[in-house]
């Protein structure tokens, strides 16, 4: 399992959005509307992680596994 701050895994979710929002009219235009933007959304986080991870991780998430 990858780490929820994984720029590859984040980059690889991504692509999955950005096609499911290119679907063949499959969907309505909202629809696609919102994966694109969520797929725009992982795109930053990837291009953030890539630099450093630290900028995208929760740190509750990080408290708690203490």
């Amino acid at each position: 399992m990858r780490a929820p701050y994984d720029s590859e895994g984040l980059w690889l979710k991504a692509k999955l959005f950005i096609n499911r929002a290119m679907d063949d009219n499959a969907r309505s235009f909202d629809e696609r509307a919102l994966w694109a933007s969520l797929s725009l959304e992982l795109l930053a986080k990837a291009a953030l992680a890539n630099h450093s991870p630290l900028l995208i991780a929760d740190p509750m998430e990080c408290e708690a596994r203490r």
